[in-house]
């Protein structure tokens, strides 16, 4: 049970041991008090021990002792003499043998009198103190059962509560049930009443054709309802289908979303570098650093040859990456200014004579391309189709809103979901 190995036990680390005894909790508790003598909620093998002892005479019939005798007492609890006993003891031996003198021997035996009532006093007050150490650790575990049955009682009448709103719920049920059974019963009555009429038509006039002809009418009637019954059938599953379908093309429509999100914070990361580097060579040329420029001129351009354009994915939705014809190697650098020719030298070379190559003209000499987007407006979430019973008409009998044509004008007035009509905004940014 010393799981920490440190000599002692705590409550959760004997609990299953003590439970197993059958002992009952609030013994077991009276228990631990009596033997816990430092109250801090440990221990040792000496008082675990005695704990499983008190328990076994427990189980015998013995009554639990309301505190711990002083036998019981672990040797490493138990307290020695005090000194000033000892050396009042040793004085009284000392000068029993009588000195002559009768007043001084009367007042000898009054002093050894009255170290016997001290003696006796502070055992007294010794045993009253653990008396007092028991009682205050039965009030202590006395007050957590009674915050435990508060805490009990308050919780019974949360499920109290809950249980009557569940029975109320429980008995409007019953009584729309009862109601709905009894128009249940008054239509079958009329029916039985109906049918009691046809019957006794048919046997009071069988050779009637009108009575033949208006139970053939209901008959038809029966089977042209029970047809319109089988149609709504198939058009409500061909429709459940459908709402499947356009579920199923939210669900890629909102993956397409996302792959958006993720180009777009691409595009970020690549115009950083692009930044970084534009930053750089602007500073090289400003400082005119020629040999710093002749060896850092790969690494600036190796950044543009790192950013790869962003290959079209057929499931995100978007048809190119509007920022390929902006980063790709050798628009606007036709030329590279840093190269060295036989005709000129680099001195006679002006760098700046060009259009700056990470200027805000790259944008104007070709506008990206936009992202492909619908003309359409996405149509909004599908309703979950209704009850049978409550509707009058065919609900779908309208335009198919999930269908590659034909948006109607209710949709096209909703509010547009995941529109990337204006993501052409950042590429121009």
């Amino acid at each position: 049970a010393d799981t920490d190995q440190d000599g002692f036990v705590s409550g959760a680390d004997v609990r299953d041991i003590l439970l197993a005894t059958g002992i009952q909790q609030n013994t077991l508790a009276l228990l631990w008090s009596l033997v816990d003598l430092k109250k801090n909620g440990m221990l040792n093998l000496e008082q675990f021990s005695l704990i499983m002892y008190l328990i076994e005479n427990h189980k015998q019939g013995k009554p639990v002792p309301f505190s711990l005798p002083r036998n019981l007492v672990p040797p490493s609890f138990r307290t020695v003499e005090a000194p000033a006993t000892n050396i009042a003891s040793g004085y009284t031996m000392q000068n029993t043998v009588p000195t002559g003198n009768e007043e001084l021997d009367a007042l000898l035996r009054e002093v050894e009198k009255l170290i016997l009532d001290r003696r006796e006093a502070d055992q007294e007050i010794v045993q009253l103190e653990a008396d007092m150490t028991v009682k205050n650790s039965e009030i202590k575990n006395l007050k957590i059962e009674l915050t435990t049955l508060e805490n009990t009682v308050i919780q019974l009448e949360k499920q109290k509560c809950e249980a009557e709103k569940r029975l109320e719920a429980l008995d409007s049920q019953i009584i729309q049930l009862g109601r709905s059974v009894e128009q249940s019963r008054e239509k079958v009555k009329e029916e039985e009443k109906r049918l009691s009429e046809f019957h006794s038509q048919n046997t009071q006039d069988g050779e009637d054709k009108s009575t033949n002809e208006e139970l053939i009418h209901v008959q038809r009637e029966v089977q042209s309802l029970e047809g319109e019954k089988k149609t709504l059938s198939v058009t409500l599953s061909q429709h459940n289908a459908a709402i499947e379908k356009a579920s199923l093309e939210l669900t890629k429509f909102e993956r397409r979303c996302a792959n958006v999100e993720e180009i777009t914070k691409r595009i970020e990361n690549e115009n950083e570098k692009l930044k970084k580097a534009a930053e750089r060579l602007s500073q090289l040329l400003e400082s005119n650093d020629i040999e710093t420029l002749n060896k850092e001129k790969d690494e600036l351009f190796a950044v543009l040859v790192e950013i790869s354009p962003i290959v079209e994915n057929q499931d995100s939705g978007v048809a190119t990456d509007p920022f390929v014809a902006a980063v790709r190697p050798g628009i606007g650098f036709e030329t590279d200014p840093f190269a060295s020719t036989t005709n000129s030298s680099f001195t006679n070379f002006d760098a700046f004579s060009g259009k700056d190559p990470f200027g805000s003209d790259i944008s104007n000499t070709k506008s990206p391309p936009a992202i492909a987007t619908s003309s359409k407006t996405p149509p909004p979430r599908p309703a979950p189709p209704k009850s049978l019973k409550t509707v009058e008409s065919d609900p779908f009998s309208g335009v198919d809103p999930f269908a590659e044509s034909g948006v109607t004008a209710a949709a096209a007035t909703t509010d547009q979901f995941a529109d990337f009509a204006n993501f052409d905004a950042f590429a121009k940014s």
